[in-house]
């Protein structure tokens, strides 16, 4: 739900005709199994989750995944045709939403690029971002601050209260974040204020007020997110660990045991008898 009608609104993808044939023929057009897929971005726009996997995407309504997703151009419009993959997403204070593909960046208003805004996109540079990164793994809003961060391999930036560069201070280590793994691929603050970190299959909880990683971490994306059937079967399943052996060895013990006193039971009431 978008309250500000000024600004253009986001179509819902059960918008879209059903019957519109894809411009692009093939299996490269088949949207991938979520399930089995690493995600390249995720945030909230507006009150919803948005999870973007090569040049797909699909939205999540209370942690729900909601089906039939969406082709990135046939949505985002003035997205350039070469973008392939969303690396990193996130909406600014005023609604804007904000795009990173390689070395390259995309401002929209709800699904349009803004006004004026070169299709081809501006330059990571801009951002005051050294010309040798070439990508931007996740961008995300820490709940803490409310401030804005990027992050690329080791190192995150923080940017200023306008979103219009980073600050002069940065890039830092992302050993400062203790627990999440180098490189993610994604992250975003969820409708709670939660903070969370992603790389490939996992995700992890992070815990703003110590500056690490929650106990219990990782965790399984798909099974936890997504509910997929095939990961609760193997959550599901009975596991062999070393534990089982260990348990399984102190029942070997405790039945040897149980057998010696049995014989000592038996000898004793003999001798009685005999004596």
């Amino acid at each position: 739900m978008i309250p500000d009608s000024k600004r253009p609104p986001i179509i819902k993808p059960y918008d879209i005709d059903p019957t519109e044939k894809p411009k692009i023929k093939g299996k490269s057009n088949e949207p991938p199994d979520p399930c089995k897929s690493h995600i390249d971005a995720l945030t909230v726009i507006r009150t919803e989750i948005f999870i973007f996997i090569g040049k797909w995407f699909w939205r999540m309504d209370s942690r729900k995944l909601i089906p039939n997703p969406v082709e990135i151009h046939q949505f985002w419009y003035g997205l350039p045709k070469e973008v392939e993959k969303i690396d990193a997403v996130f909406e600014r204070p005023d609604s804007k939403i904000v795009f990173f593909s390689g070395d390259r960046y995309w401002v929209f208003n709800g699904n349009h690029r803004t006004n004026n805004f070169p299709q081809e996109g501006r330059p990571l540079t801009e951002f005051n971002i050294p010309a040798d990164v070439k990508n931007i793994d996740a961008a995300f809003v820490w709940g803490y601050n409310m401030r804005t961060y990027l992050v690329s391999g080791d190192m995150y930036w923080k940017m200023n209260d306008n979103n219009t560069f980073v600050e002069y201070d940065y890039p830092r280590d992302m050993r400062t974040w203790k627990g999440v793994p180098v490189p993610v691929d994604a992250a975003f603050k969820d409708l709670d204020g939660k903070t969370f970190f992603f790389q490939e299959t996992d995700f992890y909880e992070f815990y703003d007020m110590k500056m690490q990683v929650k106990p219990g971490y990782p965790k399984t994306f798909a099974r936890h997110w997504l509910q997929c059937p095939e990961a609760q079967k193997v959550a599901a399943a009975p596991m062999i660990s070393t534990v089982s052996v260990v348990n399984d060895e102190n029942n070997v013990s405790s039945s040897v045991t149980l057998h010696s006193h049995i014989l000592l039971v038996l000898l004793l009431f003999y001798k009685l008898i005999v004596y």
